[in-house]
């Protein structure tokens, strides 16, 4: 099914879509049957609508990501072309036209012939000049809708990738300051925990100094108090 009948521009249901002319004819089947040879073999026909090619669209990512036919956007672009529905029998008709020969046994060349002829010759009447500019017309309308689409997503990418990304930056060197703040804080750690051992060391080093000294002070000032003693007491001995 094409976009149009897909998203609802062409429908089985829309006889309107058609003139009276080509409605009476069909049911009675005289469209143009002249043109077609009685003892032909009649082809197996696909649904009589124009496909569209639709590209794949890659992207370079990490790894590659294939576009796919999304039918929200196939409804938006379909309510774009049908907002610039020019007036009177256009390409949009023709395929509208087209879509209601889908299960005639007839092949592409007479169907497009039968239509054209039958759009032409009705009240709102159509050249093929006409019908290819309007081809051109609604190829420039998914044009200007492309454009659209690619300018909103510029401003997505700027606000959902190039502002975080910046974003994201500004972490990783608040990040990268911070752990050069923490290399050097453990540097100083190390340095203070060095100096607080050197300190203790040094702490327990005078402690045994002094404890000496007190020690050799104690001894001595004790020794020389004995002697004095002495000689106190034989000078009361010896001395009358």
């Amino acid at each position: 099914m094409s976009i149009w009948g897909k998203l609802g521009l062409v429908s089985e249901s829309t006889q309107e879509s058609l003139p009276n002319e080509f409605l009476e004819k069909e049911k009675i089947g005289e469209i143009k049957q002249t043109e077609i040879k009685q003892t032909e073999k009649i082809e197996t026909i696909q649904k009589s609508t124009i496909s569209f090619a639709i590209p794949s669209i890659t992207a370079p990512s990490f790894k590659q990501i294939v576009g796919k036919i999304d039918d929200s956007i196939l409804e938006k672009l379909s309510i774009a072309i049908e907002d610039k529905n020019i007036a009177g029998n256009d390409f949009i008709e023709f395929m509208q036209s087209l879509n209601k020969m889908s299960n005639l046994a007839v092949d592409d060349k007479n169907k497009f012939n039968m239509v054209f002829a039958i759009l032409a010759t009705s009240s709102g009447g159509m050249s093929k000049e006409h019908l290819v500019k309007s081809v051109d017309y609604y190829i420039n309308v998914l044009a200007n809708e492309k454009n659209t689409f690619n300018n909103e997503m510029l401003n997505a990418t700027e606000e959902m990738v190039s502002k975080k990304e910046l974003y994201s930056k500004q972490l990783m060197d608040s990040v990268q300051l911070k752990t050069q703040e923490i290399t050097n804080l453990s540097k100083e750690i190390e340095e203070l925990k060095a100096e607080s051992v050197k300190c203790n060391d040094d702490v327990s080093s005078s402690k045994i100094a002094i404890a000496q000294k007190q020690a050799d002070f104690n001894i001595t000032s004790q020794h020389l108090i004995n002697q004095i003693v002495d000689y106190k007491q034989k000078i009361e001995q010896y001395i009358q």
